[in-house]
């Protein structure tokens, strides 16, 4: 199992570079794999400002809505507004196992369709800038 021990401005990194992928696949047309990598980047930020400011190692789990919780990110708290949670809601349900074909046995199956994957991506990129606003860490949306 890969350790979680890492410092918030890595997971934050990582959340940019997970983003910058989303845009890259979405311009190759691979709208699945992009709204993958959008979650993606949201469960690093959620792990980035909880490493902060719980400062130990976020919990191991891909599950957003959890991370949320234990952030205690509930509507009001910092800003957190139902513009965010619908947002999040959005890209809970998408999982890598979302990506199994040809009937996709595991969680949920994602759209295809490049409008929704766009959605999704814009979507994290809002959640991240937000996270990274409530964040001490140095990493800016440019990285």
């Amino acid at each position: 199992m890969p350790t979680h021990d890492l410092p918030a401005d890595t997971w934050f990194e990582q959340a940019v570079q997970d983003l910058r992928a989303a845009e890259h696949l979405l311009g190759g047309g691979y709208a699945p794999h992009a709204t993958v990598l959008a979650h993606l980047a949201v469960e690093k930020a959620l792990k980035g400002l909880f490493r902060e400011r719980a400062g130990t190692n976020p919990p191991p789990t891909h599950n957003l809505r959890h991370l949320v919780k234990r952030l205690r990110l509930d509507l009001g708290v910092d800003g957190w507004g139902h513009n965010l949670q619908d947002a999040l809601d959005g890209l809970s349900d998408v999982t890598l196992l979302s990506l199994y074909a040809p009937d996709r046995p595991f969680g949920h199956p994602v759209s295809d369709r490049m409008d929704a994957a766009r959605e999704h991506v814009a979507h994290a990129q809002v959640l991240v800038q937000w996270m990274q606003s409530k964040s001490g860490s140095r990493s800016g949306p440019d990285g």
